[in-house]
């Protein structure tokens, strides 16, 4: 058997973003809402024993998820190599949980931004004032990255559609001005 070098856990779908694409975002369960740690750490540490040393978060949106530097220590005390959060990236936005997540051992994150452009990345995700945040949240990893402490990069996961794919170019512009070099498109 080929063992697995990545894999990617979700610990929950609830999310802090309402967007219009979303796969999670028909099947949110409220009563269920996160694992717990205990079946995360033995899903952690099974995948490790299996030979991955990459593990990915993801969601819902994963920093919201009550244990998620718990879960990010764990991952490197077990010894993953990368270990990174797929995000909407708003809770990066602060400093303070960043450091915490950083000295967790976060080495890397995707950021899902979709737009430049303020109403339009307001109107996919369906929260007023979002783009600032996010543009905050990236401006933070690529400064942590820029330091050294982000070893494995800063992403970003757009989700192509109609009103966003005309300004892909200009996107792309704009982020590469904020030291963004890794953008990963996804179609719908």
């Amino acid at each position: 058997m080929t063992k697995l070098k990545n894999v990617e856990i979700n610990p929950g779908r609830l999310c802090n973003n309402k967007c219009v694409f979303c796969m999670s975002g028909e099947e949110r369960d409220d009563h269920e809402p996160w694992a717990d740690l205990e079946r995360m750490k033995v899903e952690i540490r099974v995948h490790h024993e299996n030979g991955a040393r990459s593990l990915g978060f993801l969601g819902g949106e994963p920093s919201t998820y009550p244990h998620i530097l718990d879960c990010i220590r764990y991952a490197r005390e077990l010894g993953y190599q990368r270990v990174a959060l797929c995000t909407n990236g708003t809770r990066l936005a602060d400093p303070d949980f960043l450091e915490k997540a950083l000295e967790s051992g976060l080495t890397r994150a995707t950021v899902s931004v979709h737009s430049h452009i303020p109403e339009i990345e307001e109107r996919l995700v369906e929260v007023p004032g979002i783009l600032e945040k996010k543009i905050q949240a990236i401006d933070n990893l690529v400064a942590v990255k820029r330091a050294g402490r982000l070893p494995d990069n800063v992403s970003l996961n757009p989700v192509l559609n109609r009103l966003n794919a005309p300004h892909m170019e200009a996107f792309a512009r704009f982020f590469a001005a904020r030291g963004i070099d890794d953008i990963r498109f996804n179609f719908i």
